[in-house]
């Protein structure tokens, strides 16, 4: 390479980066012009209301810009009420009930040109001229915003009813919806605009369950939505993105499959892009989860192989790994040796009265343990980071925690909200129903008290009665939606006092006391699945023998 070659090389490179330097700066200035604009917006910044225990972000906005351009002073008026976390210069602490305002300082530097007409600079090759001279002068601007912050403590005072008739609160994401099974049978849609359950889905439903199956047969992997709604007739109604599926004759479900009453375990399967139920497992006592089956001589995966052979009380896990208790109170754990391809187990504890989640575990004593080692959530019923910057932490003995301050007692399930991430909705003891709002603004509200749809159920109709034989009485009615089973009465006179003869779960009844030449009366109460559900007794039904 040539001395010319190279200066022009040189004088290129130099270009090339004094245009990169120029944009860079105007970049930066950009964004500093940007950033201070916003901070002179009234509007930047809003006061909020958030709870004890609660993480903030300083801008309201997220504007980090602001923060990496021209880095505020924060200070609070009540540091007790409300401080910056220890070690950080981004997140606010809520500390207390009570009110403080929180100012941020910007000190703006930034230079100016400025022309000096004191100065000359004279060209000396022209003779009589001369130019003003150009220089810079450094100034600051102090810009001041502040907003108040509210902390308050969540209300627990109220309801405390002991209806416990909310069963289950589950997220449904194929239909964007939350739903609410009640003990009744009846299985709401929760509006999360409005608050209430504004929608009676169906009735008398057992159980609902949603989850996540996959399915790896033939030459397909596919993860379609599934959920099952089982009615306690034993009607199963399962809705999936590649088709809707029935079966009768159903006691359970997960969200793989279901049992029958005949001990048959049938899961959804998918082949040739058809999808289908398919018998996976037989002589099957009961489902544990979604993974696992109970039999009488041991516990097996879904795909009925075989972990263990022992008399299982209840399991947890998948067919990899997962903890069981046997027949006599003993907790192991077990896990699949992928060389062997065989189960290994390992005890945990002896004296242990139940399994409450994923290797957690109840002794005998009340003493919550957990098979994970340095695992600090096992105490946690539930646990979501928020993106609003906290832990919402449910014990098992209902507490229930943001960070490590208790805002609610009684708690029995919480569940997040299908229409926003913000939201959580919380059920408590007593069945009331409660949305909590972890944000910029943050609220909690109670949507449903414990009482709403504490109702008894309909009254059975078109009871009647008829001699069966000489010596037997058959009482028949209407269904009830809902019903568990029927509880059947019997008077010797119309306005007499009605004595419980027996129960029954369909619609008919037959008594075989009755004499001869007699007559009698019956009436029939609908049960629900607890006794504050149960219906009147209905109209009396004559028959005489």
């Amino acid at each position: 390479m040539t001395k010319t070659s190279k200066k022009l090389l040189l004088v290129i490179l130099l270009t090339v980066l004094s245009v990169f330097m120029l944009n860079a700066k105007v970049f930066a200035v950009s964004n500093v012009e940007q950033a201070v604009a916003e901070l002179k917006n009234k509007n930047n910044f809003k006061d909020r209301t958030v709870f004890v225990g609660q993480r903030m972000e300083v801008f309201s906005n997220n504007n980090y810009s602001i923060l990496y351009y021209i880095r505020p002073t924060i200070k609070s008026s009540n540091p007790k009420v409300v401080d910056l976390e220890k070690d950080s210069i981004t997140n606010l602490i809520a500390k207390s009930e009570g009110t403080a305002t929180i100012t941020l300082t910007y000190v703006h530097t930034y230079e100016v040109e400025v022309q000096d007409n004191t100065q000359e600079n004279v060209d000396e090759n022209v003779v009589g001229t001369s130019t003003p001279t150009t220089r810079y002068e450094t100034k600051s601007e102090t810009i001041t915003q502040s907003y108040k912050i509210t902390v308050k403590k969540p209300n627990d005072a109220k309801l405390q009813s002991k209806t416990n008739d909310v069963v289950s609160l589950t997220n449904n994401y194929l239909d964007n919806k939350t739903k609410v099974l009640l003990a009744n049978g009846e299985l709401w849609n929760l509006n999360g605009n409005t608050g209430k359950l504004d929608k009676k889905e169906t009735g008398n439903v057992k159980k609902y369950t949603y989850g996540d199956a996959y399915f790896r047969e033939g030459k397909n992997s596919k993860w379609p939505m599934v959920y099952h709604t089982l009615k306690n007739n034993k009607k199963l109604t399962t809705k999936t993105d590649l088709g809707t599926f029935k079966a009768t004759n159903v006691v359970d479900v997960n969200a793989c499959g279901y049992l029958n009453s005949k001990g048959k375990f049938y899961g959804l399967v998918l082949k040739n892009d058809k999808l289908s139920y398919k018998q996976k497992a037989k002589n099957v006592e009961a489902l544990l989860g979604d993974y696992l089956l109970k039999k009488s001589d041991g516990l097996y995966t879904i795909g009925d192989v075989k972990i263990v052979k022992a008399k299982i009380k209840d399991a947890i896990g998948d067919p990899g790994s997962g903890i069981y208790l046997d027949s006599k109170n003993v907790l192991y754990k077990y896990t699949f040796d992928a060389k062997t391809k065989k189960y290994k187990t390992e005890k945990v504890e002896k004296n242990v009265k139940e399994i409450l989640n994923w290797g957690v575990y109840k002794t005998k004593k009340g003493k919550i343990k957990t098979t994970y080692k340095d695992y600090p959530n096992y105490e946690y019923k539930k646990s979501y980071y928020t993106s609003a910057g906290q832990y919402l932490r449910l014990k098992y003995n209902g507490n229930l925690y943001i960070e490590d301050t208790l805002i609610l007692k009684n708690v029995a399930e919480i569940e997040y909200s299908a229409e926003d991430f913000y939201q959580k909705y919380i059920v408590k003891k007593d069945g009331s129903i409660w949305l909590i709002n972890i944000g910029d603004n943050s609220s909690l509200k109670q949507i449903r008290s414990g009482k709403d749809s504490a109702k008894g159920l309909s009254v059975p109709t078109k009871v009647k009665a008829k001699k069966n034989g000489k010596t037997k009485a058959k009482v028949t009615w209407k269904k009830v939606d809902g019903a568990t089973k029927y509880t059947v009465y019997r008077a010797t006179s119309k306005n007499g006092k009605y004595k419980q003869v027996g129960t029954a779960k369909g619609g008919s009844y037959t008594d075989k006391t009755v004499k001869k030449g007699k007559k009698y009366f019956y009436k029939v109460v609908a049960n629900g699945s607890k006794k504050i559900f149960n219906s009147k007794k209905s109209d009396a039904a004559k028959v005489k023998m």
